[in-house]
This record gives C-alpha cells, structure tokens and sequence, in this order.
C-alpha cells in the first residue's frame, strides 16, 4: 500500500478503483482495511482512497494528545500531497467525527458528507468511558504485562 507524507507525519493509505475521488475514514482504532468490503462496490465507482489515521495501521504513530481536528488536518494535508483536490467524504464514528472537522476546516476540498453514527461534541459519557480506557492503559504500561492490540494506540496518553 501506498504511503506519502502529509503534513509532518507519514499516512498509509490504500487507492482502488476509479472515478470521482472518495476518501474513506476509519472509525476508532481501525486501519484502513475496515472498508475492505465497501471498497470492492464503491471501486467500481469511485477511486476510494481509505485511510489509516494517525496513530493506526501502517500510518506514523508519534506521542503526543490526538485530536479529530487534528485527524481532519491529516487528512486535507494527504489529500494535497497525494494531488485530489476534492473529494466525497465518508466517515463512521471517529471517522463522521473527523469528516465533520474536514468539512468546517477545508470546505473547498469536500464534494460531499456520508457521515454515520458521529457526534459533534464529546459528552460526559463519552469523555468518561475513553477516560477509563485511559486508565487501564496506564496500568498497562506501569504493570509490563500489556500486549500491544489491547488497546488502540490513539487512547494510549
């Protein structure tokens, strides 16, 4: 799969099919093989473009706090680098969350939203239950006995 350099990091992504341009966004902690089975439909259609976000798959994976405006940054700046200047936008969950970021950010660069089960804002019950994700990736570092793949490498703080 193809990578290129977005910003100041390094984005896997992989690119099937051709016509209009459709970038795909993964929901929380998956690769851009999610859309593997929506890839073979849309392809015949679309060049699908499905993304590994940072943090994820085959993407750069730096320190630091990640944010889905930051995610939607990544993703204006690989759509630049890889030469699609507009393209149909389609998210699930973080990916919606992310789509919505691209589309308030970078207007010119987004054709179309297919965005499903997003949220504009986090609210307490979300914030607490990734809060509690956190926690125990704590203690999985501080205990040694964590595996890599227990927990997505974006709610490691």
């Amino acid at each position: 799969m193809p990578k290129s350099r977005a910003g100041n990091i390094t984005i896997n992504y992989d690119q099937q099919g051709s016509g209009e341009p459709l970038v795909l966004i993964p929901y929380l902690a998956a690769d851009c093989a999610c859309y593997a089975f929506q890839v073979a439909d849309y392809s015949k259609h679309f060049t699908c473009i499905s993304v590994d976000l940072r943090g994820t798959g085959e993407s750069d994976k730096p320190t630091g706090v990640y944010s889905t405006e930051m995610f939607a940054d990544d993703v204006a700046a690989l759509m630049q680098a890889i030469g699609i200047h507009q393209a149909h936008i389609y998210g699930l969950s973080l990916g919606a969350a992310t789509g919505m970021w691209l589309a308030a950010k970078y207007p010119d660069r987004v054709k179309s939203l297919s965005l499903h089960s997003g949220w504009p804002k986090t609210d307490a019950y979300v914030q607490a239950v990734v809060q509690g994700w956190q926690v125990m990736a704590k203690a999985e570092q501080r205990a040694g006995d964590g595996h890599p793949g227990d927990l997505p490498v974006v709610l490691h703080a």
